[in-house]
């Protein structure tokens, strides 16, 4: 399945489904742009603008995480969080797409 084609309403509520059911989905092998990301998101709730953090250019809803292969601390920028119980109406989730990564990515946390 490729989340940038247009997904037919079944589809959707499958992964809508899956979602409830098991709290993450993996997509693996996506290529997609901030537009498809937007697109595949917004089928599943109002997209948000992070009001403390700025979004990339023409889409102010994706948020870009950068971490640098030198920089220490357990997460990027060393005090992200997705955590916006703040709002009146909290996002459903976060969708997020990887386009490069250190090796060390998925090395234990804890060495």
């Amino acid at each position: 399945m490729s989340l940038s084609a247009e997904l037919s309403e079944q589809v959707v509520s499958q992964i809508h489904r899956a979602f409830l059911d098991h709290e993450v989905l993996f997509f693996r092998g996506q290529r997609l742009t901030p537009a498809d990301l937007k697109r595949f998101a917004a089928r599943f709730g109002r997209l948000f603008v992070h009001p403390y953090s700025k979004g990339i250019a023409d889409h102010r809803e994706v948020m870009p995480m950068v971490r640098e292969a030198d920089e220490v601390g357990r997460n990027f920028g060393g005090i992200w969080h997705a955590d916006l119980t703040l709002e009146e109406e909290p996002a459903l989730g976060r969708c997020y797409t990887r386009s490069t990564s250190h090796p060390s990515l998925f090395r234990r946390q804890d060495d």
